[in-house]
């Protein structure tokens, strides 16, 4: 009740039940559900790839403690993690970009004005999710290479 005398009060001309969905949005509304739209799916990307990283890091903290005890280094074990974690990373970028490209490509030809779109764009996303991701594997892997493998190895 409150909401609908609330309603009444800011507009005059229809009812809240006759209110469509192909109804214009003023500007300033749709950049703002856009930017809240990418801040939230940034936001999950990076903390399932921050969970990704942290779950494989943590299951191989055991490998990583024994290894360190047998006198491999800890750019030795960063190395091999990060290898790890990338080749499962780049082939999900590959597939990822080369669909938005074509989806991109297929929903911009429905347009009646045409503006053609680069690659660099494409490239300079997957550089800054590349470098995201190499954040995020080199940390979690620098923790588990730096503990003391006695710990690592007591702990579990």
């Amino acid at each position: 009740p409150f909401l609908m005398t609330m309603y009444r009060s800011l507009s005059m001309t229809r009812s809240p039940d006759t209110i469509l969905f192909t109804d214009p949005l003023p500007g300033s509304s749709i950049f703002t559900l856009c930017l809240f739209n990418r801040a939230f799916i940034l936001l999950t990307r990076t903390l399932g790839l921050i969970g990704l990283v942290t779950y494989s890091t943590a299951a191989k903290t055991k490998e990583i403690a024994i290894r360190k005890v047998f006198g491999i280094e800890t750019r030795e074990v960063m190395v091999s993690l990060n290898l790890s974690i990338i080749k499962l990373f780049l082939p999900g970028l590959f597939l990822g970009g080369l669909t938005a490209w074509l989806i991109m490509r297929e929903w911009l030809e429905d347009f009646v004005y045409r503006r053609g779109f680069e690659g660099w764009v494409f490239l300079l996303g997957a550089f800054i999710i590349f470098v995201v991701a190499l954040l995020s594997v080199s940390i979690q892997t620098w923790k588990a290479a730096k503990q003391s493998p006695a710990i690592a190895l007591q702990n579990l």
